[in-house]
């Protein structure tokens, strides 16, 4: 896989969320880029080759819109989509319209590597659908820094 392509877009308002996520997956992507809102995300994806795009839905009242707008412009792109708001409606909204995945908050840097490596093997074609998520036995479940855990502040 060309490293271009192994390029990730982090879409989070929360600039302390933003950071954790885009420094957990910077040594595993070719390059990580950061922006703090929806409006940028759709011409960035459309001008750039991603493989992931990590998508706060906290930050995007459109959102729905936003997904699906992302299948049109980066076919092919995994999106992932997180948030803080345990709403299971959410999340089968968020598939329905074309999220690979979901995460919710507090999620820890282990998360994100398995959902690395996921999109890497659906990308090399060895991984047939599903979910991204690990079985909850192979979760991490360390005291470890997580995004939305407000404990890591301070």
């Amino acid at each position: 896989m060309r490293l271009a392509a192994r390029r990730v877009l982090v879409v989070s308002p929360c600039q302390g969320d933003g950071t954790f996520v885009a420094g957990a997956l910077k040594h595993l992507a070719g390059e990580v880029v950061q922006v703090d809102g929806p409006a940028a995300v759709l011409e960035l994806a459309g001008n750039c080759c991603f493989l992931l795009i990590l998508l706060d839905l906290d930050c995007d009242p459109q959102w729905p819109g936003t997904v699906q707008a992302l299948q049109t412009v980066a076919p092919g792109t995994a999106v992932v989509v997180y948030s803080r708001l345990p709403d299971e409606r959410r999340w089968i909204e968020a598939l329905d319209v074309g999220a690979t995945d979901y995460m919710a908050k507090p999620f820890r840097a282990a998360d994100l590597h398995w959902v690395w490596r996921s999109t890497v093997d659906r990308a090399a074609g060895t991984l047939g659908g599903g979910s991204a998520r690990p079985p909850q036995s192979a979760r991490s479940s360390d005291s470890a820094p997580a995004v939305g855990d407000d404990s890591r502040a301070g």
